[in-house]
């Protein structure tokens, strides 16, 4: 790969952490800062990491820092310059450790398994407490101190453990989500794959409006539309089309426009994934 190359490829993973942080926030948060309900900047730093190694690294540490840091300037912040800088660089590095954690536990997934890693159904269970749930329990105790001593959450220990949960569970599911697209990402048939299945993903958007904007309890429609996307475009269209079902139902339900069944999701996820493992 040539430099210009790396250069390019580069520029477009920090983008995509930006835009992957910034779409978070604005779908939700539980404060009027960036503690965003779903996480999507970590699916995109494990990516990060795992195709660019160190350079991965600095990466996500200059996305993470450019996202988080404003949303410390708050209140009489002018004299605090200093201390807010510091805090946003540590917020990065605890960032970047969540993703090198994750693309060290994924790599060495990937070596035990070889290329029948997606192919084995037991193997599912050890990528998601590995890649998507272990780095995040080690990195957000760190998270959550950091907040709580630069005064962004009370000192209370309920709010402190409720916030807690909700920060672990956006992280765990921009992982989730994202990890099993990185395969296709890293042999270039990413696009390709989805380009096949593009007809029907559009049409996901319609059962989602209807239940929000016309008629509640509507979600069950999605179930044969994600059925057949599971038999027929596998693992890169399903989790795309899942991506999309949750990104819109949690901006949606945050922004006031109804309430979203968590099990109907849930059962659209575990119900397309197996399929996904049964007929790979």
């Amino acid at each position: 790969m040539s430099a210009h190359t790396k250069f390019i490829t580069a520029t477009l993973f920090l983008v995509s952490y930006l835009l992957a942080g910034v779409l978070s926030i604005q779908l939700g948060t539980i404060n009027p800062g960036n503690m965003g309900l779903i996480w999507l900047a970590a699916g995109i730093g494990l990516f990060t990491v795992l195709q660019l190694g160190r350079t991965g690294l600095v990466i996500v540490y200059v996305g993470s820092f450019a996202i988080n840091t404003p949303y410390l300037f708050h209140g009489h912040w002018q004299h605090q310059v200093a201390s807010i800088l510091i805090s946003g660089g540590i917020f990065a590095g605890i960032d970047t450790l969540q993703s090198y954690l994750a693309a060290r536990a994924y790599q060495a997934l990937a070596s035990q398994y070889g290329n029948t890693m997606w192919r084995q159904p037991t193997v599912l269970p050890k990528i998601w407490l590995r890649v998507c749930f272990i780095p995040v329990a080690i990195t957000m105790p760190l998270f959550i101190v950091l907040q709580f001593y630069s005064g962004l959450i009370s000192s209370s220990l309920d709010s402190i453990l409720i916030r807690g949960m909700i920060l672990m569970l956006a992280d765990c599911s921009g992982l989730i989500l994202f990890v099993p697209l990185y395969p296709y990402l890293k042999s270039g048939s990413l696009i390709k794959e989805l380009t096949k299945s593009i007809y029907f993903l559009s049409i996901i958007p319609i059962p989602i409006i209807i239940n929000y904007f016309i008629l509640d309890r509507t979600l069950i429609l999605l179930l044969p539309l994600m059925l057949y996307i599971a038999v027929r475009f596998k693992i890169a269209a399903t989790n795309v089309s899942l991506l999309l079902i949750t990104l819109m139902c949690i901006g949606l339900t945050a922004k006031g426009y109804g309430f979203v069944n968590t099990q109907i999701l849930l059962f659209h996820y575990y119900k397309s994934k197996s399929l996904c493992f049964l007929l790979h």
